[in-house]
């Protein structure tokens, strides 16, 4: 499944929290390339109710995986419209 961005008055994105990757050492989201996932660092603003701002590395035109879960670096895709 796929989430979109949306552009906030500060010109952060909003993403649903479930599309970020979090670990130890970075937040990550998974957008899709020529059907298959790539793994991008973002970073990360303010918590939004369920989404979160990205303020950096990606931006509204990237199609990204709405939920990391289960997700791995070079899935193979298919967006749905």
């Amino acid at each position: 499944m796929l989430a979109t961005a949306e552009e906030t008055a500060s010109a952060a994105l909003l993403v649903p929290l479930s599309a970020v990757k979090i670990t130890a050492q970075s937040h990550s989201v998974f957008v899709v390339e020529d059907g298959h996932t790539v793994s991008v660092s973002i970073e990360t603003g303010n918590l939004i109710g369920d989404k979160i701002e990205i303020l950096s590395g990606i931006d509204g035109y990237d199609a990204i995986v709405s939920s990391v879960r289960g997700i791995e670096e070079g899935d193979a895709v298919s967006i749905l419209e």
